[in-house]
């Protein structure tokens, strides 16, 4: 899962642009699957062949399968936050026009936060979001979960 966070987060930094297909994939990849004594619920993204809308991605459970809209990741500074571990604190700033973003644990007093540049705040927020749920997973053995 860590490798796949960072190849996200490097796309987010090349992007010129929002991008709704790797909102899809950011949301199938953030979103863990959850199981519960009822269901298991889990997400998987829009193949071509499913013939949806970019954004979209599978909300499968025992009971059925829907289709669900990813949050705006790559657009909406909003749904960028959203994407931000808890307990980590966040920055974003502009340097020459570029817009830079770091996140890190909240209990890293005085550590500095490492710059993601992005064409747009939403991408540069969202790929230091995903690097710091890289970290995390990493440090931890386990993923962060976002909350739908």
């Amino acid at each position: 899962m860590t490798a796949e966070l960072l190849r996200l987060a490097e796309r987010c930094e090349k992007e010129t642009a929002g991008s709704r297909e790797l909102d899809g994939l950011i949301a199938c990849a953030i979103f863990q699957a959850v199981s519960t004594d009822d269901d298991l619920i889990y997400r998987s993204p829009i193949c071509k062949a499913d013939e949806c809308a970019p954004g979209t991605y599978w909300h499968v459970q025992r009971s059925g399968r829907s289709l669900q809209t990813a949050p705006k990741f790559t657009e909406s500074l909003d749904a960028a936050v959203s994407s931000i571990p808890g307990g980590y604190d966040w920055s974003l700033f502009f340097d020459n026009g570029a817009a830079l973003a770091g996140c890190q644990p909240a209990s890293d007093d005085g550590c500095d936060m490492t710059d993601t540049p992005g064409a747009t705040p939403a991408l540069a927020l969202t790929a230091a979001a995903l690097k710091a749920r890289a970290l995390a997973s990493r440090d931890d053995g386990h993923q962060e979960t976002a909350h739908d």
